[in-house]
C-alpha cells in the first residue's frame, strides 16, 4: 500500500501531546511494517527539524507553501489535493503514486481527491465539550477546521480510549461501526530509576527539594491547576507535610490565574515551576518526586500518569473521562471538584508506607498494558483492514 501521512505536527522538533503520539506510534510503525510504502508530508515556508525516520519504506515529501496561503486554498477552494500534490512530486517514482489511504494523527486544514479513505485520530473533544477552557483563538482555530466534518467524512477514525470513542458516537453522531478504539502507547524510557548517584545530579542540578509532590502538563485551565495547588497548600498547612509542590508543563492558554494564585500564596516560596524540562528528561522528575497528582478535568488518555506510574511513583487522579478508564487501577482516584478530598489522599498516601509501596506496584503493572508496539500493530490492522474492504 501507498499511505500517506500527515506530519505537519512533527517539524519543530519537540514533542509534547498529539506531536509526542505521532512520533511514538510512527517510530513503532514503521519498525513494525517494512513493507508498504509511506509518504510523510509537511509543509513549512521556515526551516523544520524532522524525525530521524530513515527506512527505507518512508519517504519525506516537504513544501514551503507560506501556511496561511495552503490553508486558505484547502479551506475555501478545497484545493490543492495533498494526496495529488505529493503524486506529482514523485510523478516518475517508479510509476504513478496512487495512495490507498491517507492517515491523519492530528486535526489540520486539508483536502482529498474522493476516492482517497482517510483514517483520522480522535485524541479528545475537549473544545466541544469545555469550550470555556479554551482561548478565542484556538476556538476559531477549531471551527475553521471543522472536525466534526472531518469524522464524519474519514473512513475510519481511532479513538484513543472507550471515552472518547463515546463522545465520538453521542456528540458526532458518527456510526459506532466507523469508529475503532486503539489506545494510546507508552514510551519505554519511563521506568524506575535506580542508580541513586544519577537521581541525586539530577535533583541537584535542577535544584529540587528532597521532597516534593508533582505535578506535570500544559499550563492551561483543563489541568485544573489550582485545585491541585490549594489543595496541597492546605495538606501542608493543616497535616505540617514537607513537601514542596513543583509544577512542569509549558505554558498554554489563558494560564495567567495559575501564575497569579501562586503569586498570592502564602506558601508560595516551596512552589518550583519548571518550564524547560524535555520529553525525556521527565523520567528523572518521576523518579525524583515523592507523588504526582493530576486532577485534570477531562482527558482523551491522559500519558502522565502512565508515566509516573511507569516510574513507580504513587499517582492520584481525578476519577474522570479517560483517566478512570486508563489508570484507575494503578492510581488513586478523587474528584475533580473537591479540595478537600485532593488534599486528604495527598495525606493518604504520604502518611501510610503501605498504600504508597501498593500503588506503587500496581501503577507499573498497569502502565506495563501501553506498550506502543500493540498500538502499532492495531493501527495496521485497521489499515489493512480498509485496504480489503476498497
Amino acid at each position: 500500500m501507498n499511505i500517506g501521512v500527515d506530519i505537519r505536527c512533527l517539524i519543530r522538533g519537540r514533542y509534547n501531546g498529539v506531536a509526542e503520539y505521532t512520533y511514538q506510534l510512527l517510530t513503532a510503525l514503521f519498525a513494525l511494517d517494512q513493507k508498504n510504502q509511506y509518504w510523510l508530508f509537511y509543509n513549512s515556508y521556515s526551516q523544520v527539524s524532522l524525525p530521524p525516520f530513515n527506512q527505507a519504506n518512508v519517504h519525506y515529501v516537504g513544501f514551503r507553501y507560506p501556511n496561511r496561503l495552503l490553508m486558505l486554498g484547502l479551506k475555501l477552494f478545497n484545493w490543492p489535493k495533498l494526496d495529488q500534490l505529493i503524486a506529482q512530486r514523485y510523478l516518475l517514482y517508479p510509476e504513478p503514486i496512487k495512495f490507498d489511504l491517507f492517515f491523519l494523527p492530528n486535526l489540520d486544514f486539508v483536502c482529498f481527491s474522493k476516492k482517497v479513505p482517510v483514517v483520522l485520530t480522535a485524541h479528545d473533544l475537549s473544545y466541544e465539550l469545555f469550550p470555556y477552557f479554551f482561548s478565542q483563538k484556538i476556538l476559531w482555530w477549531h471551527r475553521l477546521i471543522n472536525p466534526r466534518r472531518l469524522a464524519q467524512t474519514a473512513q475510519k477514525i481511532l479513538a484513543v480510549s472507550e471515552n472518547t470513542k463515546n463522545d465520538l458516537v453521542k456528540i458526532y453522531q458518527i456510526p459506532e461501526t466507523k469508529v475503532v478504539k486503539v489506545y494510546s502507547g507508552l514510551d519505554q524510557a519511563f521506568k524506575k530509576i535506580t542508580d541513586q548517584e544519577a537521581l541525586a545530579l539530577a535533583r541537584t542540578n535542577w535544584r529540587l527539594p528532597e521532597k516534593f509532590i508533582l505535578g506535570l502538563g500544559t499550563i492551561e485551565p483543563r489541568k485544573n491547576w489550582e485545585s491541585l495547588i490549594l489543595a496541597w497548600q492546605r495538606a501542608k498547612i493543616k497535616y505540617n507535610i514537607p513537601h514542596q509542590l513543583v509544577l512542569v508543563g509549558n505554558q498554554g492558554w489563558l494560564q495567567s490565574s495559575v501564575f497569579n494564585l501562586i503569586k498570592q500564596s502564602r506558601l508560595r516560596q516551596e512552589i518550583r515551576y519548571l518550564n524547560s524540562v524535555q520529553p525525556e528528561e521527565r523520567v528523572w522528575l518521576y523518579n525524583l518526586a515523592d507523588l504526582f497528582v493530576y486532577p485534570s478535568w477531562y482527558e482523551g488518555f491522559g500519558f502522565p500518569p502512565l508515566e509516573a506510574m511507569a516510574c513507580g511513583l504513587p499517582t492520584i487522579i481525578a476519577s474522570n473521562s479517560a483517566l478512570s478508564e486508563v489508570a484507575s487501577a494503578g492510581a488513586l482516584l478523587v474528584n475533580p471538584d473537591n479540595i478537600i478530598e485532593i488534599s486528604e489522599a495527598m495525606q493518604q498516601v504520604l502518611s501510610d508506607e503501605n498504600l504508597k509501596n501498593d500503588l506503587a506496584k500496581r501503577g507499573q503493572q498497569v502502565a506495563g498494558n501501553y506498550p506502543w508496539s500493540k498500538t502499532a500493530q492495531e493501527v495496521l490492522a485497521v489499515f489493512n483492514q480498509l485496504k480489503i474492504q476498497s
